[in-house]
């Protein structure tokens, strides 16, 4: 790995982002998601600077002006990228991530929710775009699942998440899901004939496609993405008074030993048990 002196900054063009992007990942066991996203926040940093130093970080920052989210992602990464990358901690002494003010944000209205659902007409789409909504799980968590991690009579998918601290869980859905899901897998298996090798994922699908989704809603005038449909799967089961400790572990957003606990056994059976008497709905 490079090294500098105490004393010296470090130069961009040194430093090789790429070698950088596989240490988060194979080092520091980062998601492929976080080590993209870091690689690409400091890219932009390389471009308008010249060296690693304080003064450069501080003029980077200033540019950024009240882009809060961006600076803290940011410093997230160069913070990476100095004290366990370069070695060189003493480059980002002093230098605190910035808090993100949480204003007060509005859930999708129920009626907008069906109607994303009913304004897809593809069978596929709809299965993806109801298991967003029922599950709560993040965008990259589904669109990964195959089709070995579901398990459609318990209405459960076993999910991976990003976070180093929550390496795998399990998603429930509701008997709506449930049956889009089964119309899904029927046209699937006829999709798929003929086109090469077998996909096991769950969703095979390209970047492409997956966006032409979300602006086909948009197009109509819903502001939906998979981000907004997990915001309201919380909301809703708040509303349904499910305790906020049980949205967490449906979720996924449970530390790691919680999570264990109540992904088998009995404990997935209460999950299930708590799930179905919220009775969350998406078409009636």
């Amino acid at each position: 790995m490079p090294t500098g002196s105490v004393l010296s900054s470090v130069r961009c063009d040194s430093v090789d982002l790429d070698a950088f992007s596989d240490f988060l990942r194979d080092g520091l066991h980062r998601s492929p998601v976080t080590a993209q996203k870091y690689r690409r926040l400091l890219r932009k940093f390389f471009d308008c600077e010249d060296e690693i130093s304080r003064e450069s970080i501080m003029r980077y920052l200033k540019a950024l002006r009240d882009k809060t989210a961006t600076k803290a992602n940011f410093l997230k990464g160069l913070f990476r990228l100095c004290k366990d990358y370069l070695g060189r901690p003493d480059l980002v002494v002093g230098f605190r991530i910035p808090k993100i003010k949480c204003g007060l944000k509005e859930a999708l209205a129920d009626a907008d929710v069906r109607r994303g659902f009913e304004l897809l007409r593809d069978i596929r789409q709809r299965a993806l775009y109801i298991m967003y909504a029922t599950t709560g799980v993040r965008r990259t968590e589904l669109l990964k699942a195959k089709l070995e991690d579901l398990d459609l009579e318990a209405r459960v998918l076993r999910i991976d998440h990003e976070s180093e601290t929550k390496k795998a869980g399990v998603a429930v859905f509701n008997e709506e899901a449930r049956h889009v899901l089964k119309e899904w897998l029927k046209d699937r298996a006829e999709r798929l004939k003929g086109r090469g090798p077998p996909s096991d994922r769950l969703f095979p699908m390209d970047t492409r496609e997956f966006k032409a989704i979300w602006k086909r809603l948009r197009q109509a005038g819903l502001q939906i993405t998979p981000k907004e449909l997990r915001f309201w799967h919380s909301t809703k089961l708040g509303e349904l008074r499910v305790p906020d400790r049980y949205v967490d572990i449906l979720q996924g957003r449970a530390p790691l030993t919680v999570l264990q606990k109540h992904y088998t056994g009995t404990g997935l059976e209460t999950l299930k048990k708590i799930y179905d008497e919220a009775g969350l709905k998406v078409l009636n």
